[in-house]
């Protein structure tokens, strides 16, 4: 070989050695003590796009705080290359469920054709429940959607339950031709919650066929199978819905009943108490002429005795089992000013958690989870209320007090294992910094999929939060049917 050859091919690598290495200002970045360092190489790495800055940046998916992890993986949107697209595969092989599942997070937020590829063999084949969850939802991500449809098909009749209704969940967000006869079949699942999923994505996906599966229920239906007939009709709101909701007012499920009676109110504009012979004698009359509302009306004042009377932070707790659960980390030692001038934030938390417990009636059940870095319940599943369970409660308040960070994620995942409570209150004064997902765009949907499932009404109590938390519990609220109030 030529000496001028060798020096030409010389160039050549020296040019693409040049074009894919990493600044060393970025490298230092990237291997910093600081997170927040370690932060802003992760968006460097993933401007850059070239297959050795996904190497690096691959090392930071995988970082030990939950702050870094998330805020790489949200940078991986910028990525283009396929090369390094490619790069990012390394990190759906981890032995790591959580590594895993970050990877097909980092690879459906590049919306490219390899990823698709890649996503679509995890939903079917990887062996942890949680990430074929996470590979399902984001298919609509993705080209290619007639192989993600046949995905879903196969995702529909998955072993776990959670995967099935995370799979009806994206048959809503991808609407494909198949979608209504795949939730219709659903409807037999053999899971209840799953069939409450199935209900919900009919509802968006083929509203007119809604109606006639709206009341009916199986032998082992119980309260969430009702709550989602209410949910549903009160979107389609046709006359065999208002049938079902008057049917559901003496159902013997506070929520249910509740729920029932606020939906009904809302869809008629009518003020009638909870007494389902004087709806029924009005929808009698107006039934020929009964025609969908286009909206909803205002919720007034109810009638007297028509709802539960005991308030936690000015939200009713209308339910037959409640979980509370109170942020413990160190800032809420925080000191309150105004009228509370006096009261610390862990003081006022456990003040109104007294006040409710005291008031509510015996036999509702109910449950306490205090988190920080750890996530602690008082008991192992919800107990139906008297005297020795309120001391029970009263000894776990005393047992500590506030310290270390905020760990909202692994909270939620607790309280979705209960499956005895069906409402959540859930008290905090700032951003996630703990768990496995401290990022909203990570913590919100993973609750909500499964949630289309376990059917928890959230209620979140916002106490001192900074902007970024006080949006995250607004949220959480918002998309699982409960109100959010700032104390």
């Amino acid at each position: 070989m030529t000496t001028r050859r060798v020096l030409a091919l010389a160039v050549v690598f020296a040019v693409a050695a040049a074009a894919s290495a990493v600044e060393p200002s970025v490298r230092r970045q990237a291997k910093s003590s600081e997170s927040g360092e370690r932060r802003k190489a992760a968006k460097a790495l993933a401007t850059e796009g070239s297959v050795s800055a996904v190497k690096l940046l691959r090392t930071l998916i995988a970082d030990e705080l939950p702050y870094v992890r998330d805020w790489s993986v949200n940078y991986c949107q910028k990525l283009e290359d396929e090369a390094a697209i490619a790069a990012l595969l390394v990190l759906t092989k981890n032995r790591d469920t959580l590594t895993r599942r970050n990877g097909v997070a980092a690879l459906g937020r590049t919306g490219s054709a390899a990823a698709g590829d890649a996503i679509r063999a995890i939903a079917k084949k990887d062996k942890r429940a949680e990430v074929r969850r996470e590979a399902l939802a984001w298919l609509s991500s993705v080209p290619n959607p007639d192989a993600s449809a046949a995905t879903l098909a196969t995702a529909c009749e998955d072993g776990d339950a959670d995967v099935r209704a995370a799979s009806l969940v994206a048959l809503v967000q991808m609407k494909p031709e198949s979608g209504p006869a795949l939730a219709v079949a659903r409807l037999q699942d053999k899971d209840e919650g799953v069939r409450c999923a199935a209900l919900w994505a009919l509802s968006v996906l083929a509203p007119a066929e809604v109606s006639e599966h709206i009341g009916r229920y199986r032998e082992d239906d119980g309260w969430r199978a009702r709550v989602q007939a209410v949910e549903t009709g009160l979107v389609i709101r046709d006359a065999r819905c208002i049938d079902a909701l008057i049917d559901l007012l003496d159902y013997p499920h506070r929520r249910v009943s509740v729920e029932s009676h606020r939906a009904l109110r809302r869809a008629t504009g009518k003020q009638y108490e909870k007494d389902p012979d004087l709806w029924r004698a009005w929808f009698s009359q107006n039934r020929a002429e009964w025609t969908k509302p286009e909206k909803l009306h205002s919720l007034k004042k109810a009638a007297s005795g028509s709802e539960t009377t005991v308030q936690y932070h000015g939200i009713e707790v209308a339910s037959e089992g409640a979980v509370f659960a109170i942020d413990m980390s160190g800032s809420m030692t925080k000191m309150m000013s105004g009228k509370n001038e006096g009261w610390s934030r862990w003081g006022i938390a456990l003040y109104k958690l007294r006040e409710t417990v005291t008031a509510l009636p015996d036999g509702i059940r109910v449950n306490v989870v205090l988190f920080n870095d750890r996530v602690v319940q008082a008991f192992d599943h919800a107990r139906p209320l008297d005297a020795k369970v309120r001391k029970d409660v009263e000894t776990f308040l005393k047992r500590g007090g506030p310290g270390g960070n905020t760990n909202v994620e692994d909270t939620l995942r607790v309280v979705h294992a209960m499956d005895d409570v069906d409402t959540l209150f859930l008290l905090g004064d700032g951003e996630p910094n703990r768990g496995p997902f401290v990022h909203g765009t990570r913590i919100r949907p993973y609750f909500w999929t499964p949630n289309r499932r376990h059917k928890l009404l959230v209620h979140t109590v916002s106490i001192g939060a900074d902007k970024s938390g006080r949006a995250l519990l607004r949220e959480l609220a918002k998309e699982n049917g409960g109100r959010s109030v700032k104390y």
